[in-house]
C-alpha cells in the first residue's frame, strides 16, 4: 500500500465514521425533542381536558335540563 492510498483509506473511513457519528448524534437528539413535545402536549391536554369539560356542561346541562322539563 502506498502513501496515496493509505490517505484515501483514512479519508473514506474517516468520513464514514464522521457520518454515523453525526447520524447516531442526531437519532439521540430526536427522541428528546418528542419527548419535549409529548410533554407539552399532555399539559395542554391536562390544562385543557377540565376546562372543556365545564364548558361542555356549561353548554348542554341547560339544554338538557329543558328537555327534561319540556318532556314532564
Amino acid at each position: 500500500m502506498n502513501i496515496f492510498d493509505y490517505v484515501i483509506t483514512e479519508s473514506v473511513y474517516y468520513s464514514h465514521y464522521k457520518s454515523e457519528n453525526l447520524l447516531s448524534q442526531s437519532l439521540l437528539a430526536l427522541p428528546c425533542l418528542v419527548g419535549s413535545e409529548r410533554m407539552l402536549f399532555d399539559m395542554l391536554v391536562d390544562t385543557l381536558w377540565p376546562l372543556s369539560t365545564l364548558l361542555f356542561f356549561i353548554v348542554c346541562c341547560p339544554f338538557f335540563l329543558l328537555t327534561l322539563n319540556f318532556n314532564v
